[in-house]
């Protein structure tokens, strides 16, 4: 559900914006201190590290990759739990 969810607003996200505007204007886009709020979280609530070194590229990325990312991690995740469940599992001996 939630991987299908993401790829759903990937697309939208691609569909409905520039396929070249950032996620960092995206968030302006919807909200003028979305990105000063995302700042303040991360500089208060993260390590230092998380704003210069995941936080910035995440924001100069394309808008609809973050969502599509995580649908495809999602996807991976439920085909291999399916794949450990369905696989044999060896026959005990009684002894």
């Amino acid at each position: 559900m939630i991987a299908a969810a993401c790829l759903v607003a990937a697309f939208t996200v691609a569909l409905l914006f520039p396929a070249a505007m950032s996620l960092g204007e995206l968030v302006t886009t919807i909200d003028d201190r979305g990105l000063a709020a995302i700042q303040a979280f991360a500089r208060t609530r993260l390590p230092d590290w998380t704003w210069s070194r995941l936080t910035l590229p995440l924001l100069t990325r394309p808008a609809w990759l973050l969502p599509m990312a995580l649908g495809v991690v999602a996807v991976g995740v439920v085909v291999s739990l399916r794949s450990h469940q369905n696989a044999p599992r060896p026959r005990r001996r009684r002894g």
